[in-house]
């Protein structure tokens, strides 16, 4: 508590005799023994150290107010400071106390805001016991005149103040000023005093709120209304009227920490944490969880029935497969109404229910069980049954196929740049597929700075999740999703084919890097966490157009054309594993112990087309 002054500082004690100033400060007995720390008294030229001390006492060495203040305040704010550890400590070292969760420190509980309000009255009562026993004037106002005044201004401050919150009540009083007003709450304080005060009095109880917002300005009024209650108490006291005792100072409850109500998203949150998705994933998992909670709430992981993913299971089954841009983030009412009013728009497909709708939330809810937040899951079977694998077997590219591939617009017209395409995107990235064995999304995320060369001069693909050197001059990109791969055996080093070469590739690289350009296809523009979603679909209509339509070959049938052109040429199953990133081909940063660049290269070399003529492709 609180020294008596005259000054209206806390803790700040004039001598009778000399009339210089003091800090004098009593600490309570169950902090006593967590108070360690050292305070700084530069004008003393010394420090002052505490070692689990009852009490901390030092001369501020002058008797002038002003200066005396400004020397306050530099040892107020060291103890204030050495007190929050000593409080963090004793409620640590007592056992659990009631806290609220992190996300949820935002509210007082009423049982805390009358807590406190108690301390208050509790505080100003004893500190008239102290008067009593030493013979002193009362303080913090020595005359019952200047006592009466300050009652008055703190009913005139409290009537100003009061809002009727229903059933809310922190204290109830029989003398409520404004007998249309029930409950003694504040709806907005500001100054510093009462910032002060109840920052002090949060500390002390080891809670941490916001410093603006509801919370403080209900607990600034109710200590307001503490110390008007107490005032009234000791005027009563003097006059002979009341005893007025209160037995023990009102302690924070010491109990276990109520759980904190766990919803959908902040599982999501820690999944994020724990697992820490591929960007495409996270996407992907943040769209669907979105539907969710659109149409049903942010719910309580403990509020989540079957019945509820029955219906969201339901719905899903009405989603349409494609839908007008308005409304890929629109209300999920609104996206199956759209899709009812055009009846031919295909659904959305089982498997895409299963693995896109169903799974996140089935993630969560066995976190959720992993964790103890609900004793077992609701999802259970909750898939929908009949579901079979995908049975087209991707093939690679004939003959036929390849010279229709290099007679089609793009590759004959170097003037031919379609806008789905993403420029040069279109003409460097399906020759990279086929003479290196890439996958698409390895390709469409590659750095210029990915384009190294060996110091036995060999020119490679460094297919890798590492970004770029950080002091690379490069233009930043926030847009562009962090580098992934497949699996760990997709990071490898792929040697540059020389037709690439004499196509004019590494010219185009050059290119990129005199002008400070990051990306290797920097039209490419990322979607769902991916570089190559938008050009994976131009790529499909395209080929249906120009080179043929055929549900076994796509994209990736470049890659299967490289295996087959390989496995045909005699290379060994365990290199075309290494260059092609498949699991199981023994492969470090440099392709395994003893084994470098250069077989690597010999390798690539031997993806020949003879019937087909590469070298007249030009790039621009």
């Amino acid at each position: 508590m609180a020294r008596p002054n005259s000054s209206g500082l806390p803790f700040l004690v004039r001598r009778n005799d000399s009339g210089k100033f003091s800090y004098w400060r009593n600490f309570r007995p169950e902090l006593m023994r967590f108070v360690r720390g050292e305070v700084q008294c530069p004008w003393a030229l010394k420090s002052v150290r505490l070692d689990q001390s009852p009490a901390f006492k030092v001369t501020l060495k002058t008797a002038d107010d002003s200066l005396a203040r400004q020397r306050w305040g530099i040892v107020h704010a060291q103890i204030e400071e050495i007190l929050e550890r000593a409080t963090r400590d004793a409620h640590a070292a007592s056992g659990p106390v009631f806290q609220p969760a992190d996300d949820e420190r935002k509210s007082l509980a009423r049982e805390q805001i009358a807590t406190i309000a108690g301390q208050v009255k509790y505080d100003l009562l004893a500190e008239h016991d102290e008067a009593i026993i030493a013979g002193r004037a009362f303080a913090p106002v020595a005359t019952k005149e200047g006592r009466a005044e300050m009652v008055k201004r703190a009913q005139t401050r409290v009537a100003d103040k009061l809002w009727d919150f229903g059933d809310v009540d922190v204290a109830r009083v029989d003398y409520v000023l404004n007998p249309r007003m029930k409950a003694p709450f504040v709806t907005e304080i500001r100054s510093d005093e009462y910032v002060g005060e109840t920052t002090r009095r949060l500390r002390e109880n080891g809670i941490e709120v916001p410093v603006s917002g509801d919370s403080r300005d209900h607990l600034a009024l109710a200590t307001t209304w503490a110390k008007l209650e107490a005032l009234r108490a000791i005027e009563e006291r003097e006059q002979g009227i009341a005893a007025h005792v209160m037995s023990e100072r009102p302690q924070m409850p010491k109990v276990v920490a109520a759980k904190a109500t766990v919803k959908l998203s902040d599982m999501h949150k820690r999944w994020i944490n724990e697992t820490k998705p591929k960007d495409k994933v996270a996407r992907d998992v943040e769209i669907y969880l979105g539907y969710f909670t659109k149409k049903f709430g942010d719910l309580p992981v403990t509020e989540i029935t079957r019945d509820i993913l029955i219906a969201y299971r339901e719905m899903m089954g009405r989603f349409p497969k494609s839908r007008p841009q308005r409304l890929q983030n629109g209300h999920p009412d609104a996206i199956v109404a759209w899709g009812e009013a055009n009846p031919s728009t295909l659904k959305l497909s089982k498997r895409t229910i299963n693995h896109k709708a169903l799974a996140p939330v089935i993630k969560l809810m066995d976190l959720a069980v992993a964790h103890g937040f609900i004793p077992g899951s609701p999802c259970i079977d909750i898939k929908l049954k009949g579901v079979k694998k995908d049975a087209i077997k991707i093939v690679h590219f004939d003959e036929p196929d390849l010279k229709r591939f290099v007679a089609s617009p793009v590759f004959s017209d170097s003037e031919f740049r379609p806008l789905g395409g993403a420029g040069q995107a279109a003409f460097w990235i399906p020759l990279i597929a086929l003479f290196s064995g890439a996958r698409l999304e390895e390709i469409g995320q590659l750095r210029v700075a990915d384009i190294k060369r060996s110091d036995d001069g060999i020119d490679y693909f460094d297919i890798t999740t590492l970004e770029d050197d950080p002091g690379d001059k490069i233009e930043e990109f926030d847009h562009i999703p962090k580098k992934s791969l497949k699996s760990e055996a997709a990071t490898r080093q792929i040697p540059i084919h020389s037709m690439l070469i004499k196509m004019g590739f590494l010219d185009y690289v050059n290119g990129l890097s005199k002008n400070f350009r990051r990306m290797l296809f920097p039209e490419l523009e990322a979607y769902r966490g991916r570089m190559t979603k938008n050009f994976s679909r131009w790529w499909g209509r395209y080929q249906d157009k120009h080179i043929g339509k055929s549900p076994t070959k796509v994209f990736h049938s470049f890659r299967h054309t490289f295996n087959r052109v390989l496995r045909d040429q005699g290379v060994p199953l365990e290199n075309r594993k290494i260059l092609m990133g498949h699991a199981g081909g023994e492969v470090n940063a440099n392709y395994g112990e003893g084994l470098s660049l250069k077989p690597m290269q010999g390798f690539i070399e031997k993806i020949e087309f003879p019937g087909i003529n590469f070298a007249n492709l030009k790039w621009r």
